[in-house]
């Protein structure tokens, strides 16, 4: 199975201070609702459980949509000191047939909005066949507007 990583096709990344393209513009939340409502009937799953984290410096929380069966792990983590820093996130889904998908990103802190500014990071995917890539990359482009372009790195065959 190859491991694949997008290098061309992210979404746009809107200004702080741009909020119609904040709210409007699409992003991790709609790809992924978009895969779970192709490959297994539903939408997101339901938030299952939550774990938080804090120390001096960092907040942090794991969110789990579903679970490790059906789900998507979502990892975030902030400043405990400042807004100026983005948030990092890191969302994986388990139990998808024919992929997993791990999409690292940040959001930038735009004011009443909150940490909602979308910044593409890395973006990793796992396919077992050219038929499951396939059918990411059309649902990719349904949901983002954009062809994704992939590079291999590596090889877990």
């Amino acid at each position: 199975m190859a491991r694949l990583l997008l290098t061309g096709g992210a979404p746009d990344e809107p200004a702080t201070s741009d909020w119609d393209a904040i709210c409007s513009r699409p992003g991790p939340t709609q790809l992924f609702d978009a895969l779970f409502r192709a490959l297994v009937g539903c939408g997101l799953p339901a938030q299952a459980r939550t774990e938080s984290s804090k120390d001096d410096a960092i907040k942090g929380g794991t969110v789990w949509l579903g679970d490790e069966r059906l789900g998507v792990k979502v990892v975030e983590a902030r400043s405990a000191e400042t807004t100026a820093v983005p948030m990092r996130c890191r969302w994986r889904t388990f139990g998808l047939p024919g992929m997993t998908i791990v999409w690292d990103f940040s959001l930038e802190y735009a004011g009443q909005l909150g940490y909602v500014a979308f910044r593409h990071k890395r973006l990793e995917c796992e396919f077992d066949s050219p038929a499951s890539q396939q059918t990411f990359m059309d649902i990719y482009r349904q949901a983002i507007g954009k062809d994704a372009i992939f590079d291999v790195v590596g090889d877990k065959g």
